[in-house]
């Protein structure tokens, strides 16, 4: 996810500004303390690099080619019709899991009241939602504007983590929070405003 917006940004033609280089890099900063300064399960604080952020990172040059390729779908096919598309695509590679999840598909279907809500929460809001708005982002602002946004998803499962699962937040990932707020702030205003 990290990679995204400045990859994104340099590979997409789009004007680079002191304001969106300061933004992102601020942004860079905050995400930098939000990840590796988190609480550690044996206790304490401190970094958690591995092989999670690794994947993190590759996951976030594959956003990067989404936004990419995703702005010139939204412009042709609209925000709607590009969502549908890029979900179908994307569900294409979990169906080589789904052998595997049937205990799960079983554990999911016996779920109660409470659990099927949070289910509906992340199919429409989490993402069904979440996805339409980037759609339409990339079609109005750019892939690499639109892109800068996504650095606002670490502070929301910041606090998320923290009013819904009760989890601790570090004083650094409070701080790097308020650099990710920052510096997407900066990044995203319009030259001359």
């Amino acid at each position: 996810m990290a990679a995204n917006p400045v990859l994104t940004l340099a590979l997409s033609g789009e004007r680079f500004t002191r304001r969106r280089i300061l933004g992102s890099l601020l942004a860079l900063a905050g995400l930098a303390a939000v990840v590796f300064w988190a609480p550690r399960a044996g206790g304490g604080w401190g970094p958690r690099p591995g092989w999670g952020l690794a994947a993190a990172v590759a996951a976030g040059c594959c956003w990067s080619g989404y936004s990419l390729l995703g702005k010139g779908l939204a412009d042709e096919a609209g925000p709607l019709a590009a969502t549908a598309l890029t979900t179908a695509l994307g569900t294409l590679p979990l169906l080589f899991l789904a052998p595997r999840s049937a205990q799960l598909a079983g554990r999911i279907a016996a779920a109660g009241g409470q659990a099927w809500l949070w289910i509906g929460y992340l199919v429409l809001l989490s993402t069904l939602a979440a996805f339409l708005l980037y759609a339409w982002g990339l079609k109005r602002l750019g892939a690499a504007s639109a892109s800068t946004w996504l650095y606002l998803m670490p502070v929301f499962g910041l606090a998320w983590g923290r009013g819904v699962l009760g989890e601790q937040v570090s004083p650094a990932q409070l701080g790097g929070a308020a650099l990710l707020l920052g510096g997407v702030a900066l990044a995203a205003r319009r030259e001359g405003g």
